[in-house]
Parts: C-alpha cells; structure tokens; sequence
C-alpha cells in the first residue's frame, strides 16, 4: 500500500472512497483464527484501565465494531447467546474501532 491510500490519522478530516477501500485490505502477516493472540495490551473504558491480550491460555472471542455500526448492532443478540454459553471458559473482548456513523450525540471515540 502506498501512503497516499492509507492515513495514520484515526480521525479523517474527511472521509473518501480511498479510506474504506484501504480498510477492506488485510496484510498477508495478519493474525488469522487460531493464531495465539499476541502478546497486545489494550486500554479500557475505565480512566487509566487495560487489558492485557496474550497471558490466557485458551481462545479469546475479540468482537470489533463501533456503537452506531448497525452490524455491530445487529450482532449483539447472537453475541449475548455466545457469551451465555461460553462466557464462564472464552474471554468476549468487544474492541471499539472508529465510529460508523458519528454525531452530536455520540463522537469519535
């Protein structure tokens, strides 16, 4: 990928076809289901929390998505049923990723 498809910027001053097109791209040395989860440590909504990713040893289920995704939203159900019967052995780890559809009620993260 060049630099003139991809920003470092979470925040875009404005968002263009080029953006979205570069998200849909996943680099060939990704992690892929059943790789170990490295060792990563990610904050949390708590002021000055994180959890740290790669010291269970077990599968974890990450959920990436935004509040105003409609298919995050439209998830949530099959998710709870998930959570319901595996919860007590996976860990769920919902990570926020930019908002689908800011607004005035609800911003970037």
């Amino acid at each position: 990928m060049t630099s003139d498809t991809v920003t470092s910027d979470y925040r875009y001053e404005r968002f263009q076809l080029r953006h979205m097109l570069a998200d849909l791209r996943f680099d060939p040395r990704s992690p892929r289901p059943g790789d170990l989860v490295p060792e990563l440590r990610l904050s949390t909504v708590e002021p000055g929390g994180s959890l740290d990713l790669g010291g269970f040893d077990g599968p974890y289920l990450l959920v990436f998505g935004s509040n105003t995704c409609p298919m995050t939203a439209a998830a949530a159900s099959p998710l709870q049923r998930l959570q319901d019967e595996f919860g007590d052995r996976v860990p769920f780890v919902f990570v926020q990723v930019r908002e689908a559809h800011p607004g005035g009620r609800l911003g970037q993260a």
